[in-house]
């Protein structure tokens, strides 16, 4: 067929180019039609040159006639054929098909042993997965547990389901394929078989496989007799009541049920006596194609119905929690393929069901003596998809530099510091210290497009010329965020972007060391800037030393892709960019729990605090750790500290409490050295730490110091001083803060921003060290549990949740046995970031790109407007066209709406117009939430302290208004003897009319028609 129509067109070819082209059918045609097809031709080339044509040495004595064209769009259908993404055939790896949509090959062991197998999930290759979601978090169905495990019965001839189990729910995520298993035991003396499933999510390159993770077992029977509803029956049953559905699907919503179309199949219910009927159909797009033996949607669908046999309204939920399905007994599938069921549904005690399904024609489809659902506890599911995205790491990703010339891009440039003090900016204009640049704009110099910052730690003279980084830090910290509190303040500076510079002051590999361990506090602390005034600042990081090296030579094109592609936090390496992003971690094969030297001490500071208690008592069961000194300020007088011991004790461990100051070097090296010899110290843990929280125009140098000590001055004591000693284990207590930059920490995330460099630092020295970046932990601590609601919910929207202890211990155990020196264990909560940025348009950090992709779905005019600052063209043009009422209540609805997304309400109406922001619950953090969420909604550049200035709603509406739409300039479309106008701008009287009109709203048009044309 193919090879008749490539002759065909052909033999048309020599048709004057653009000449229509004549459809005709060619399907009738064969091999040794030569002469037809050169007919044909010949006609084709007749009939669109209008010649005429003799159709009787096509058609014969046979009369033609015109057939009449549909007169809808022509529907088409492919037939090409798509790759296969397989590239190899399972018979051809000595494995068989195993014939199910998720399973794609079935290994049966020699030697009597168990049948594997095993498959893929891909919810972009099953996307009506998507469509089964409970509280807010995809599952595969508890149906498709029991499809699969049928399937794998049939092909050992143990058809029937005696008992199936469901452990864990499987969790899906858009963006990531997980890997099944299903193994069949041998038979045991019973004639059952055993069978388990498993799964473990999907790694893409080398990564290093994550664990299996068992979500079901059970036991497998051979096959037993039908015994469904017989063929013939009547349908409903006589004496059946219907039962008003009414919004079934709204109910089960309310109830955590996220069910989308294709699980959406109930379609009728009866009820007689204590039975429910049912009547369920498959959608159209639930790809009745695939080969299931009974569709997971339409059987999920058929439990619908488990609700109405409970006379209560609501039923289907317990206590308000829905239920999924546990246990399934007694399951045989009769007939495969039905997609049109009829359901008989029946309590066989309080928490079972039974289930017979027939077909349309009455004959049996599947039976299940007894289903038993349980509640779902929703801090349960959190908790599943937290630990299957809980652990990460930082991975520097190339990125391309801007092309754009840098200084069309840039504007202009300022340096702080003597010229020449960051390679690659030698024309930039160039001042000692901030000082000098302010007395520049006193003089009426203008301000700089963007302000460069070197951060460079200097050799201590009082170090002999050797730099002290935890001084150094110190003193880089205090003068970082004294520039930075300075230019948010000046008003002058307000158009003004921070470019902070440092050289060697984070590690792009884990095997990479850092040669200026004293600046990462920069890393930390503006990541915060960053985060509580976006794309105000970029971090770079430089290998350059001189200027002319590749690194140099990027510099500007770096500063330019930072802001003009949103990529805050760049590292140049040999002139080629990197950009930080978050990514699961490669986590050991075999993460098995490693004992700690037995005859060992295990160091603990802040070992009494809550953190240092559970990794006291985790070490010593799980670990075999059997000597510890637990240090703190207090030592045995903190509180809890004599039981601490006595329960370590009793767990067969000698514990020591010692009153010591990890900050204070003399004290530790005291403490060091008064560990008994004969149990060395192997391993250290540095939990200890303080918080003191402000956001960062109201930080103080005070609060740097108070928590830079704990963490980095002891950390780097402690690297000093055991240095020499053989290590097993060197454990830092980081945080997601310096990291992620969490608003209102920046002292705190500058601390640990040192931590993880210093474990760096140890790593290229062939010295044991892993920072952990923890994120918040469940159980409060002395540091944590201040934390009031709306701390959390602020958390929460950064994606940042609890992580329950149990969970933090396994992820500690984990990075024992791996060689990270740097992991970031996070309860993350990619998606409620996902739900966020599609909801409210605000877009993850760039930090978590890799994690949380959001469509990009832009419109024409979306596009348009994304050219221009972030919000004013849409807001801008809704004000035009109103009045001075409607522009207020306009931006009012839009400060409560913005206010009431911070505070966590669900409807504005709970902010009132003139209530105090004091009185609606407002702090400093999310004081400077609101102001950024105004300044993306706006376009504006709101100052720091807009709440303080304007302490209502109604206040800050009346500075937007001045700010964004000031009266004077605002437009009056309803006055025909003006000329229409641009919002803002004076146009000049003879400026010509289709210029005016670009700009013009419709009514601005319709009042230049009819005043100036004459034209009503």
């Amino acid at each position: 067929m193919e090879a008749i129509e490539d002759d065909v067109l052909a033999a048309l070819a020599p048709i004057t180019p653009g000449a229509p082209v004549v459809p005709f059918a060619v399907g009738s045609l064969r091999r040794d039609d030569g002469g037809l097809l050169r007919f044909a031709a010949s006609a084709a080339e007749a009939y669109v040159r209008g010649l005429p044509v003799d159709w009787t040495r096509l058609y014969g004595e046979a009369t033609p006639r015109r057939v009449d064209l549909p007169t809808y769009a022509f529907q088409r259908e492919r037939y090409w054929m798509e790759p296969s993404r397989r590239a190899t055939a399972p018979d051809e790896l000595g494995v068989e098909p195993a014939g199910h949509p998720f399973l794609g090959a079935c290994l049966d062991l020699a030697d009597d042993g168990p049948v594997v197998f095993t498959g893929r999930i891909a919810p972009r290759d099953h996307g009506w997965l998507a469509d089964h979601a409970v509280l807010g978090t995809v599952l595969l169905p508890g149906t498709a547990f029991v499809d699969l495990v049928l399937h794998a019965g049939a092909r050992v001839d143990h058809a029937d389901l005696d008992e199936l189990v469901l452990h864990a729910p499987l969790a899906l995520t858009e963006d990531a394929a997980v890997r099944l298993q299903v193994v069949v035991g041998p038979a045991d003396a019973s004639g059952r078989r055993p069978v388990t499933v498993h799964s473990r999510p999907e790694e893409s390159g080398d990564a290093a496989a994550r664990p299996w993770t068992r979500h079901a077992d059970g036991w497998l029977a051979p096959s037993a007799p039908a015994s469904g509803t017989p063929a013939g029956s009547a349908w409903p049953p006589p004496g059946a009541q219907a039962l008003d559905l009414g919004d079934r699907y709204g109910e089960l919503l309310a109830q955590g049920y996220e069910y989308g179309p294709v699980f959406q199949g109930l379609r009728a219910a009866w009820r007689l006596g204590d039975e429910v009927f049912a009547e369920v159909a498959l959608p159209g797009t639930g790809r009745s194609d695939e080969d299931f033996g009974l569709h997971p949607a339409a059987l999920d669908a058929a439990l619908h119905a488990i609700g109405l046999l409970d006379a209560a309204p609501g039923g289907g939920a317990a206590g308000g929690k829905p239920l999924l399905p546990f246990a399934w007994n007694g399951v045989r599938l009769h007939a495969h393929g039905a997609t049109t069921l009829r359901v008989r549904l029946s309590r066989t005690s309080d928490d079972a069901v039974s289930v017979s399904v027939a077909d349309p024609a009455g004959q049996p489809v599947a039976d299940v003596d007894a289903l038993v659902m349980r509640p779902v506890e929703p801090e349960r599911l959190a908790a599943l998809v937290r630990r299957q995205d809980s652990l990460f790491a930082v991975r520097w990703t190339p990125v391309p530099l801007d092309a754009t010339p840098a200084g069309e891009a840039l504007g202009t440039v300022a340096l702080l510091g003597l010229p020449g003090a960051v390679p690659g900016l030698d024309t930039a204009a160039a001042h000692d210290g901030l000082a000098a640049l302010l007395s520049g704009l006193d003089l009426g110099e203008r301000a700089p497009d963007l302000l460069v910052v070197p951060v460079m730690s200097e050799p201590s003279a009082a170090t002999g010329g050797a730099t002290d980084p935890a001084a150094a830090g110190h003193g880089l910290a205090r003068d970082l965020l004294d520039t930075v509190q300075r230019v948010l303040a000046d008003e002058r500076l307000a158009a003004t972007r921070l470019a902070v510079v440092t050289r060697g002051a984070v590690a792009t590999e884990p095997t990479e060391g850092v040669t200026d361990l004293a600046a990462s506090v920069a890393w930390g602390l503006i990541r915060t800037v960053q985060t509580e005034y976006p794309d105000r600042c970029l971090l770079i990081d430089t290998d350059a030393a001189v200027t002319g090296d590749a690194s140099a030579t990027a510099l500007r094109a770096a500063l330019a892709t930072g802001f003009g592609r949103a990529e805050h936090q760049l590292a140049l390496r040999t002139g080629q960019g990197h950009a930080p992003r978050l990514v699961h971690a490669d986590t050991p094969a075999d993460a098995a729990r490693r004992p700690l030297d037995a005859n060992g001490t295990v160091l603990i500071t802040g070992g009494t605090g809550t953190l240092g208690r559970l990794v006291a008592r985790h070490l010593v069961t799980e670990h075999g750790a059997r000597n510890l000194v637990l240090t703190s300020r207090q030592g045995s007088a903190a509180p809890g500290a004599p039981e601490l011991v006595a329960e370590l004790a009793a767990l067969g461990a000698r514990a020591e409490i010692a009153a010591c100051d990890a900050a204070d070097r003399a004290a530790l090296a005291a403490t060091l050295d008064a560990i008994d010899p004969a149990r060395p110290l192997t391993a250290v843990v540095h939990a200890a730490g303080l918080l003191d929280d402000a956001t960062v125009e109201a930080m103080t140098p005070e609060q740097v110091e108070r928590v830079l000590r704990p963490k980095a001055d002891a950390a780097w004591h402690l690297h000093e001083l055991t240095r020499d000693r053989d290590l097993s284990a060197f454990v830092l207590f980081s945080s997601v803060a310096g990291t992620l930059g969490l608003g209102g920490q920046a002292n705190y995330a500058a601390a640990n921003a040192f931590l993880d460099s210093l474990a760096h630092l140890r790593r290229a020295q062939g010295l044991p060290a892993v920072s952990l970046a923890w994120g918040l932990w469940q159980q409060a601590s002395g540091m944590t549990g201040e934390l009031g609601e709306t701390d959390l919910a602020r958390m929460a929207r950064s994606g940042v949740g609890p992580l329950a202890s149990e969970d933090g211990l396994r992820l500690l155990d984990t990075a024992l046995a791996g060689h990270a020196p740097l992991l970031v264990p996070v309860a993350l909560d990619t998606t409620a970031l996902r739900a966020r940025a599609v909801s409210e348009g605000i877009a993850p950090p760039p930090m978590l790109r890799g994690l949380v992709r959001v469509p990009a779905r832009r419109t024409e005019a979306a596009q348009a407007a994304a050219a221009a600052p972030q919000g004013s063209v849409g807001l801008a043009d809704r004000l035009a066209g109103l009045d001075a009422e409607e522009r207020h209540h306009t931006v009012l609805e839009l400060v409560r709406q913005c206010a009431a997304a911070v505070l966590g309400h669900g409807s504005p109406e709970a902010v009132e117009p003139e209530r105090a922001f004091s009185k609606l619950g407002f702090d400093s953090l999310t004081s400077v939430e609101l102001r950024n969420r105004l300044n993306a909604a706006t376009g504006l550049r709101l100052p720091t302290t807009l709440l303080f200035d304007c302490p209502t709603p109604a206040a800050v509406t009346a500075r937007v208004l001045d700010r964004l739409a000031p009266p004077e300039s605002a437009p009056r479309p309803h006055d025909a003897r003006r000329r229409p106008e641009a919002p803002g701008v004076d146009r000049p009287g003879d400026e010509p009319v289709l210029a005016a009109i670009e700009s013009a709203s419709d009514d601005e048009i319709f009042s230049f028609i009819e005043s100036e044309l004459g034209i009503s």
